[in-house]
């Protein structure tokens, strides 16, 4: 493969053994980046990786002091940090100064995710019982119970609309709030052993609102200020620059009504100036491509078109 500068970064390459540098910067750190694609930890393919840089001649050299330059950078930071690899020369002394906390970190990197527990669980029975998986499949939606739970009092309840799912939580008959998946486990989370009991009286009402806000879309401008000013910023951008309506129509729907921007496009928005106007917003669209805008849009309408599910529901007390 011959590749410019580009590949330098985000490239898992670790089918390959050797890097060629045709082109060795003044800044070292590019040509570790370079050879960061092909030393992969834990995935290399060869026993021993190859890294052959072209430096200029002597007479270029004179002129341009590449060598001199880069390896008396690598020089510096192998100092402060230490390396595993010879980047630049052969002539570089190996060393690490910081093996035992990268070994945490690795061993951090190698505990158990939140779900790992539950697959292995769920393993587990499918090998042990697999008549309970077969059972717990055939549960008719809609399924309601209550458990006790000193922790967190009110109704849990999971569906799934098209390719979407969520998990709501209500306390009260106003109250309801999004949790995620792992939270969601944790309080389905119970002993083979408990037995289901019959939901209580106050279980309907607040079940009821519960499901009427599963899938529903915010209904108005969250109350921050910032968002506010962003929405009326395209508002005024659609009146100035209607040949860009579609565009800024499309970003106003994922602001307003998804609310599917980071806080730094909203930022990015606020700022835009009618001195820098048209600079400011082509480094918006660059940031925010239509595209991606109407993809946004498209899954939000494939959700609301889905067929709408209710799986289960829970009353906790």
């Amino acid at each position: 493969m011959i590749a410019t500068d580009a590949i330098s970064e985000g490239y898992n390459l670790h089918r390959a053994g050797t890097v060629f540098n045709y082109d060795i910067p003044y800044n070292p750190t590019r040509v570790i980046q370079r050879v960061g694609r092909i030393n992969r930890i834990n995935k290399k393919v060869f026993d021993q990786l190859f890294i052959y840089n072209f430096f200029p001649t002597v007479t270029g050299e004179i002129e341009t002091r590449v060598k001199q330059i880069s390896t008396l950078k690598i020089a510096v930071i192998q100092a402060l940090l230490g390396e595993d690899t010879m980047v630049l020369t052969s002539d570089e002394e190996l060393q690490s100064f910081y093996s035992k906390e990268f070994l945490d970190e690795m061993e951090k990197e190698n505990e158990l995710s939140w779900d790992a527990k539950y697959r292995n669980l769920l393993d587990s029975i499918s090998s042990s019982n697999p008549e309970a998986i077969h059972e717990s499949t055939d549960l008719p939606k809609r399924t309601r119970i209550r458990r006790s739970n000193k922790e967190n009092i009110g109704v849990i309840v999971f569906g799934r609309k098209g390719n979407d799912y969520s998990f709501k939580f209500g306390t009260d008959q106003a109250e309801v709030s999004s949790i995620t998946t792992p939270e969601a486990i944790r309080l389905f989370e119970s002993d083979e052993q408990e037995k289901a009991q019959e939901v209580s009286e106050k279980f309907e009402a607040i079940y009821e609102n519960v499901k009427n806000n599963l899938f529903s879309r915010k209904k108005e401008v969250a109350k921050d200020p910032g968002l506010v000013k962003a929405i009326e910023k395209i508002d005024e951008l659609i009146t100035i620059m209607p040949e860009k309506k579609e565009y800024f129509e499309d970003l106003k729907f994922v602001v307003k009504e998804l609310d599917a921007v980071p806080q730094r496009v909203t930022k990015e928005i606020r700022a835009i100036s009618k001195e820098t106007l048209e600079e400011d917003i082509n480094n918006l669209i660059e940031n925010v491509p239509h595209k991606y805008l109407m993809e946004i849009r498209e899954t939000a309408e494939n959700i609301d078109e889905g067929e709408e599910s209710l799986i289960l529901a829970e009353e906790l007390e």
